[in-house]
């Protein structure tokens, strides 16, 4: 029998602490587990929030729907609303502003009534042209912002979803007086306003002309379908930063440099309508998802995503280019008339949500067919038949006779 003083009992039990190179190898083997399960870790928690932005994009589609039962039309792209009150100084005036977007008008039918009403109402906001900071134009819902959009905050008034004015240049600039035809390929149209009539419905001629022109949407005129018609998407909201997503190419004079003409007649009066260059519009990408800077201004304000409430070109995206694509504006100054070519765009791989007519929502992929072979760089703008911007422009348009779905 060996004796108690030669083997302890901890020897004869076997317990001993942990070397040195075994408790580096241990530590080495948590650092790979850590390594394996941090990608598969992230890629569950962006699946969480690209679920939560497609849930939202449906509620929008269903208060869409909704609001169609209840007045029979889609809402308009920025809704004319007449204040007749007292002013902040109590003097009584009647006021007109063509700036209620849908995600404004719709406020009623996702259990945000008080809003719409104080937005209506107040005279504030109503008939007025409110600065981004101002009361309800201000202020953030939760609801309008997508967990992956890195740049949303809970204040600023912003947005990280767009409506889509179809496969158009859009502006809020009135065609000339002898064709007052607006936007006919986006389901939401958007009521010109323009130095005619300067946004007040009481010093414009022919406001009325312009009006008719620019009925609200209904089903009807979705003749591609319901289920094949694009009526939201996401947008990286700005960051103040030169980047693709949330930034877009200002021009600032020449010939379109950017490849969007600003002129009233575009798509409108034959023989005059200046073409598109959406190859030009691309070509000011470069390498790490930022704009070329050696030609004309990249705008990095707060324009994307602000000002939830308004209906102006910021609060747009168009099918002209595939998701994730540069977005330009015409020449001129930083004004919301200038003409614009807004891509969708998001921080999810590889594509973005979108909310389909139908209230269901799909993934369109950065690499969805776009061009049909036309792209020569002089693109005529269409109003009628199919789109020239393939599969992405199709689901843009309302009624250019295609059938493609995503």
């Amino acid at each position: 029998m060996l004796s108690r003083t030669l083997c302890p009992n901890r020897f004869r039990k076997g317990r001993r602490a942990f070397t040195l190179v075994e408790l580096l190898v241990v530590i080495a083997i948590i650092g790979m587990l850590i390594a394996l399960l941090l990608p598969a870790v992230q890629a569950a928690r962006e699946a969480a929030r690209r679920m939560s932005c497609s849930n939202s994009l449906k509620q929008f589609s269903l208060a869409m729907h909704n609001y169609i039962d209840t007045h029979k039309t889609l809402p308009k792209g920025n809704e004319m609303v007449i204040y007749n009150g007292p002013d902040t100084d109590g003097n009584q005036v009647t006021r007109g502003w063509a700036g209620y977007g849908p995600f404004f008008s719709l406020l009623p039918f996702y259990e945000q009534s008080s809003a719409y009403t104080e937005g209506t109402s107040d005279p504030r906001c109503a008939g007025l042209d409110p600065e981004s900071h101002l009361y309800l134009w201000g202020a953030t819902f939760p609801f309008l912002g997508c967990p992956s959009d890195t740049n949303f905050a809970s204040s600023d008034g912003r947005n990280s979803y767009v409506f889509s004015v179809g496969d158009w240049a859009d502006t809020n600039m009135r065609p000339p007086s002898t064709s007052s035809t607006a936007n006919r390929r986006g389901p939401f149209i958007r009521t010109p306003f323009g130095p005619e009539n300067g946004g007040d419905a009481g010093r414009s001629a022919d406001w009325e002309k312009i009006q008719e022109a620019t009925q609200a949407r209904t089903l009807a005129n979705l003749s591609d379908g319901t289920s094949n018609t694009i009526v939201f998407s996401e947008r990286v909201t700005s960051g103040r930063r030169n980047n693709i997503k949330g930034a877009y190419k200002l021009a600032v004079g020449g010939d379109e440099p950017h490849g969007v003409p600003n002129n009233v007649e575009f798509g409108h009066v034959s023989g005059s309508t200046p073409p598109i260059r959406p190859n030009r519009c691309l070509s000011w990408a470069k390498i790490g998802n930022a704009y070329r800077a050696d030609t004309g201004h990249v705008q990095i304000g707060d324009h994307f995503g602000t000002r939830w409430a308004d209906g102006r070109a910021p609060a747009t995206f168009s099918t002209l280019l595939p998701p994730n694509s540069p977005s330009c504006w015409g020449p001129g100054g930083l004004t919301y008339d200038a003409r614009s070519m807004n891509s969708a765009s998001s921080f999810h791989t590889g594509g973005v949500n979108v909310g389909i007519a139908d209230g269901s929502v799909r993934f369109a992929s950065d690499s969805v067919n776009w061009s049909t072979g036309i792209m020569d760089d002089n693109v005529i703008p269409v109003t009628s038949g199919p789109s020239p911007f393939g599969v992405w422009g199709g689901l843009g348009s309302i009624n250019g006779g295609e059938s493609v779905s995503l």
